[in-house]
């Protein structure tokens, strides 16, 4: 087994840009009903690349003044200060130092298996798991005082239509696929079991994530709601949203936040 350790995997260019770009502050007031309180709540949101267009594209650096294309999957390494980006038309995995504010790229030995990626993972021994647009899974040891270090584990190939990923405590990888089905990769293997499949027409199963409990809550972009699924039964319950038109018109109800 490998050993825990904070990661560091960053290669840090020395190319930046030098654009000065304007904070923008937003307030949003959110009311805490049952707690009788007004609580303000201020996002700073810091502009970063160029003032002009593209927007878009690649620098890493600073973090204020990095640059994206398509980013579409996150993840927190275990030590919760670096977010993985899976960044996707950069064909790239991207690592955000939360604490060092430097932006950079993750180091594998085969940079061509990263492919449009589009979920990414992390579990507790520094392997880090990306989902590519191809459906293809690859599972890389980014332990840095590993003989290993940058190269792949293990690999899934040729999953049809899969959409989002996420990690059990035990490595297992859970994948949503086809539009309607979440199905189980156990742990360093290729062995594929179908957890669910969710009949309803219109159904499009996207990003996932595991719930501390181990039950798996996954969205349905198509049907607009949240499903709850049990891994060990494939029991699947409606857990939030799947409301027609004109819900909630005379009939509210605000969460308690804070609970």
């Amino acid at each position: 087994m490998k050993t825990k350790t904070l990661k560091a995997w960053i290669a840090i260019s020395q190319l930046m840009a030098v654009w000065q770009f304007p904070a923008v502050v937003a307030t949003v007031m959110l009311l805490l009903v049952g707690r009788n309180a007004n609580a303000q709540v201020t996002v700073l949101a810091l502009g970063g690349g160029s003032p002009t267009a593209p927007y878009y594209g690649y620098n890493d650096g600073t973090t204020l003044y990095a640059k994206f294309h398509t980013p579409s999957g996150l993840a927190l390494d275990s030590s919760g200060t670096e977010l993985l980006v899976a960044d996707r038309d950069n064909s790239r995995i991207r690592v955000v130092d939360l604490v060092g504010g430097q932006t950079g790229d993750l180091i594998v030995t085969y940079t061509n298996l990263i492919n449009k990626p589009i979920a990414v993972a992390a579990d507790a021994y520094d392997d880090v798991y990306v989902l590519n647009t191809n459906g293809s899974i690859y599972t890389f040891d980014c332990n840095i005082y590993s003989p290993s270090y940058g190269e792949v584990i293990t690999n899934a190939l040729n999953l049809n239509h899969a959409t989002g990923m996420a990690l059990d405590i035990a490595d297992n990888i859970y994948v949503t696929v086809q539009s309607n089905k979440l199905i189980r990769i156990a742990a360093f293997s290729n062995v594929q079991t179908i957890i669910a499949t969710i009949p309803n027409t219109g159904t499009s199963l996207q990003g996932i994530t595991v719930k501390h409990n181990g039950l798996v809550a996954a969205c349905d972009a198509g049907r607009n709601g949240i499903y709850i699924i049990n891994p060990a039964t494939g029991l699947v319950t409606t857990n939030a949203g799947f409301h027609g038109v004109g819900d909630f018109i005379t009939n509210s109800y605000t969460p308690n936040i804070l609970s």
